[in-house]
């Protein structure tokens, strides 16, 4: 994951309704009918909804028939939660090593 991907997830899971649906999501795969009755918003936007989460790659969508099954896309979602833990704590691949080595170029 590069810090692009990362920042357009964190996008997508910076809105409370899109927080809160994948929440939802997280305790297994759910149809948007049975996602819509705990939103106090219309199908069409529960729909853009998830359209930001699935051009995301945050969840996935199954036609069931006539539904659209929706689920997490939990390798994504492994990756992502890697990639922060690596971000926060300065792991090796992270940019603040090079911008310290430079630094210390700099004062050496």
């Amino acid at each position: 994951m590069d810090i692009a991907q990362f920042s357009a997830i964190s996008q997508a899971l910076g809105n409370v309704h899109r927080a809160r649906i994948v929440e939802f999501l997280s305790c297994g795969p759910l149809c948007a009918c049975e996602l819509q009755p705990f939103f106090g918003f219309s199908q069409p936007t529960l729909s853009s909804h998830m359209k930001v989460l699935r051009q995301a790659g945050v969840v996935l969508a199954e036609q069931s028939g006539k539904m659209q099954i929706y689920s997490l896309n939990r390798p994504v979602l492994d990756v992502y939660a890697s990639f922060a833990r690596g971000l926060f704590n300065g792991d090796e691949s992270c940019v603040c090593h090079t911008v310290r080595e430079r630094l210390a170029e700099r004062a050496g």
